[in-house]
């Protein structure tokens, strides 16, 4: 069989899977697209509680689970899993494992690259990490030592991605941080992407059903943010923002739509600022009411100081929605904007406010930079992101 029309088998080393963060989602996202060209995937993760057995199905998918630790901040859900090389070698030859794909920088992906060098096969490291992502949750006592920290971050991810075949970047943005290793490693950019077919308006029955499920107040201009609640996605500043928004008597709602450890300090705020009742916290989304969650909004925000991509700005943008986003010099979701939307300062309430207020005020200006929002989104259409994974994996087998 010519190499390049062979149906490979996969395994996909990404600890906390059922954690719903970017580097999960991107993970199952992948795995679906190529199992609908017929590869055959094999994920290995985390065990925790809610997932004891070493063995079984994930999404259909087979899936091993390792002893695992929880993570501080980890909301109860994101685990790490601690197999060893030979575990690893054991399954990849039992299962003649084709390619071995790593997507977050964990102990796991290391005793699977070690595994793989024995094994005889090539690896694909994915970029699923950002320095931000794990210091802005240091205590301020210990704040001093972030440089020592971000050194030992860098080493790390160094190591990683030089004993990879090929580093895999979800935008030009994420690229810029590790310049030496671009120099000397083969690697590409692969829009996480977003499946249009799937992510596009509902009906407004189901958005209708959706407030009422979540006790919504009916008739608003909703504004949704739809995330973690962790401190680099600074939450705190929309939630300032919409307190002065609703300082002028505008008939606008705040969705917050995710979970995360500062979830009880978030409501505090918007009590404290006297917007308690214009905030709705949501809590964890399933995935099917994830569509018509972004439905919902009038106005998409995000408020964060570091994405590598922006999974959920390419979900809101494809059901319609105009955005707006925190110009910061670590996130790509920048890139985004595009005449569908704003940008203003991090950390800047009252210029996000102001932002508000334009697409507030301005029906008309809501839909137009929604249906712009709406086909640039088909620019990063799924199915090709998997096509050009793909082509990668046949690449490195015919080498």
């Amino acid at each position: 069989m010519d190499k390049e029309n062979k149906k490979l088998k996969i395994a996909m080393i990404c600890d906390a899977i059922a954690y719903k963060n970017g580097a999960s989602m991107s993970t199952i996202r992948f795995a679906e697209g190529l199992r609908e060209k017929g590869h055959e995937i094999i994920f290995f993760a985390d065990r925790s509680p809610q997932h004891p057995n070493y063995n079984g199905e994930f999404l259909g998918f087979k899936i091993y689970r390792f002893f695992s630790l929880l993570m501080p901040k980890g909301d109860g859900l994101y685990r790490v899993s601690f197999p060893g090389r030979k575990k690893f070698e054991k399954l990849f030859r039992e299962h003649q494992v084709d390619i071995v794909h790593v997507f977050l920088p964990v102990p796991s992906t290391i005793s699977a690259i070690r595994a793989a060098r024995k094994c005889g096969l090539p690896v694909v490291a994915h970029s699923h990490a950002q320095p931000e992502n794990l210091f802005l949750h240091i205590p301020r006592p210990i704040a001093f030592m972030i440089p020592a920290f971000s050194y030992l971050f860098d080493r790390y991810m160094g190591w990683i991605y030089k004993n990879a075949d090929v580093v895999i970047y979800p935008s030009e943005f994420a690229r810029k941080y590790f310049p030496k290793i671009n120099k000397i490693k083969k690697n590409i950019v692969v829009s996480n992407g977003i499946n249009t077919q799937v992510f596009k308006k509902t009906s407004e029955e189901e958005v209708k059903n959706l407030l009422k499920k979540y006790k919504t107040p009916l008739n608003k201009i909703i504004i949704l943010y739809f995330g973690r609640l962790h401190p680099e996605k600074d939450l705190g500043t929309l939630i300032r923002a919409m307190a002065l928004v609703k300082e002028k008597n505008f008939n606008a709602h705040l969705i917050v739509a995710g979970m995360g450890h500062m979830d009880k300090e978030l409501k505090k705020l918007a009590e404290s600022l006297n917007i308690k009742n214009d905030v709705s916290f949501w809590g964890r989304v399933p995935d099917e009411e994830k569509v018509a969650a972004f439905s919902v909004a009038d106005i998409f925000v995000l408020p964060s100081l570091a994405e590598l991509e922006g999974m959920v700005v390419l979900e809101a943008m494809a059901c319609g929605k105009p955005i707006i986003i925190a110009n910061s010099p670590e996130s790509a979701s920048v890139y985004f904007v595009k005449n569908n939307g704003f940008l203003f300062e991090p950390k800047n309430h009252e210029e996000l406010a102001k932002c508000l207020v334009k697409l507030i005020e301005n029906e008309q200006l809501r839909e137009e930079m929604g249906k712009i929002s709406r086909e640039l989104s088909k620019k990063y259409e799924r199915s090709e992101s998997v096509n050009k994974l793909q082509e990668t994996y046949y690449s490195l087998i015919s080498e």
